[in-house]
């Protein structure tokens, strides 16, 4: 991913970020608000999520439940609402219980049909994923580890031990994120 600073939005041109994807390295954006410290509905993203919209990229937001709301799942789905040919990622599927249960009613909502659900993290909440895809259509989840910061074997073993049927478990693993990237 390349990643989107919006407090340097200027420097974000339509020319250099054409010249990005031309290398074939990138396949998408991402931007993390509450590291930021902007909200992620703010115009200071307008350039990212016009870029993604025009494009049809995917945008990976770091989305969290938190105090101050920069990135919570509601935010994120508003943001990702008003750009519907952007494929919005909320990263971290909001963190906490009551972040998984804010990205539930998110799923059910059609305004918010170009919204994914990243799994990694799923250590912050106690809810099972099992449960939370009675919820959200497991074609819209997409397994993630955050690399370094988390134990893959963690976020793996916790999928895998989960009582998610074999064909959900497969879309999730990779064939969701093969039709989501175009791969």
């Amino acid at each position: 991913y390349l990643r989107f600073n919006p407090n340097m939005a200027d420097a974000f041109t339509d020319t250099y970020l054409d010249d990005c994807f031309a290398t074939g390295y990138f396949i998408g954006l991402k931007t993390l608000p509450a590291y930021m410290k902007v909200d992620i509905r703010s115009s200071q993203y307008d350039r990212m999520f016009a870029y993604a919209n025009k494009h049809g990229l995917p945008v990976l937001l770091h989305c969290w439940q938190e105090k101050a709301g920069y990135g919570s799942p509601m935010s994120c789905a508003e943001a990702a609402a008003k750009w519907p040919n952007a494929k919005v990622i909320l990263g971290h599927s909001g963190g906490s219980t009551a972040g998984r249960l804010e990205c539930e009613k998110i799923a059910q909502d059609p305004r918010y049909s170009n919204v994914y659900f990243e799994f990694c993290g799923s250590f912050c909440s106690d809810r099972p994923w099992e449960e939370s895809l009675k919820y959200i259509d497991h074609h819209r989840v997409l397994y993630g580890t955050d690399a370094c910061l988390h134990s893959m074997f963690f976020e793996m073993g916790k999928l895998l031990s989960s009582d998610i049927p074999d064909d959900q478990l497969t879309d999730i693993l990779g064939a969701n994120a093969k039709k989501l990237y175009g791969f």
